[in-house]
Parts: structure tokens; C-alpha cells; sequence
């Protein structure tokens, strides 16, 4: 089975991260689509806590059309580690649980500026696929050699930057959020 990890803070899940799910099971890159919520992140960034962020993509995955709805999880692994979540331990890690299987990840445009920053980048690129979504105002370069660019994919616009922004200063998200998420961001008091 062809599986695709899809790494992020999720917090919170948006739009833009629907988008990219859909368009892997469309262009055929997925027979399953796995959501892999980083645990402590490389770069300090502050996020949710896990409970929290496992609840929203529970939400979000609400939102796929229902021919993908069994086809997409939630990975915990990196939820579970200790210390920093680093993509070449966990692609390592579940490649090894499930040897029956083939293994890619998918990044936005955002990430490769700093890519080769990422430890073990080099092991990613020679072992795994790795395909490249479009992001507003990031370019699709560098691309390394076993990077795939997802073609026929509209820049996803949304970001969580952009919707916990917005909502600190009391503007709509419903272009970025399905209303069930939204939902439950105000009646937990999230990013406000």
C-alpha cells in the first residue's frame, strides 16, 4: 500500500490541509493518507496541546468527501516521542512497523528554503518520496532531486498563521475553517 504522511502542527487544521489530502487520493499518489501532528517541534515553535490538535483533525477529517473518509488517520507517533520530532526518525520508524508498505511525505513550498536544515534530509531524499504542494508567496524551489511537485494543485492559501491572526483580531475565518472547527475553537477559547 502506498502511503503519504502528512506532517504539521495542525493547529489548527485548515482548508488548505483538505486541499492537499483530496489532491493526493486524486492525482493517485495515496491509497492512504496518514496525519502525523508533530510532537516538540524542530524550530521552538509553541503549539496546542496534543489533545487538542487530535480533536480538530478528528473534525476536520469530517470535511473529506466520504470516499476518502476511511483512507485518512491520525499517526501519533511523533504525539508519543520525547523531545524533538524529526521526519526522517518517524518515516524510519513506521517503514519499519509496516514493511508491507511504501512510504512518502508531503511538504509544503514553505519548508524547502530550509529544508536541508531538516536532520536526516538526505536519508528522506534517498529513501522515501517526497512531494511538494504549492504555497502562496513561496516558491516551488529549491527542489532536490526525489522531490515531486503536485501539479494541478491551487497555491493553498490558507495557512494557521493567517487564521489565528484573524482571529485575534476579532476578522472571518470562513473562508480558511470549516464551521466545525471554527465552532470549536470559540467554545474552547482557542487562539483568541
Amino acid at each position: 500500500m502506498n502511503i503519504t504522511l502528512f506532517g504539521g502542527a495542525f493547529d489548527p487544521p485548515h482548508l488548505g490541509h483538505l486541499q492537499i489530502i483530496i489532491s493526493l487520493f486524486e492525482q493517485n499518489l495515496a491509497d492512504e493518507v496518514w496525519l502525523v501532528p508533530t510532537g516538540v517541534h524542530d524550530f521552538d515553535k509553541k503549539m496546542s496541546c496534543a489533545e487538542t490538535r487530535v480533536k480538530l483533525l478528528e473534525l476536520i477529517m469530517n470535511h473529506l468527501p466520504e470516499k476518502y473518509q476511511s483512507k485518512v488517520k491520525i499517526e501519533k507517533c511523533e504525539l508519543e516521542r520525547e523531545g524533538v520530532s524529526q521526519t526522517a526518525e518517524t518515516l524510519e520508524e513506521l517503514a519499519e512497523k509496516h514493511p508491507q508498505d511504501r512510504f512518502s511525505w508531503v511538504l509544503g513550498s514553505d519548508n524547502l528554503e530550509k529544508f536541508h536544515l531538516w536532520d536526516g534530509y538526505q536519508k528522506i531524499l534517498s529513501n522515501y518520496l517526497v512531494y511538494v504542494y504549492p504555497r502562496q508567496n513561496y516558491p516551488m524551489r529549491p527542489l532536490y532531486t526525489g522531490m515531486i511537485p503536485l501539479t494541478g494543485v491551487r497555491k493553498v492559501k490558507a495557512s494557521s498563521t493567517e487564521v489565528k491572526k484573524r482571529l485575534k483580531i476579532n476578522q472571518s475565518v470562513m473562508d480558511l475553517l470549516p464551521k466545525s472547527i471554527l465552532d470549536y475553537i470559540v467554545e474552547h477559547k482557542l487562539y483568541l
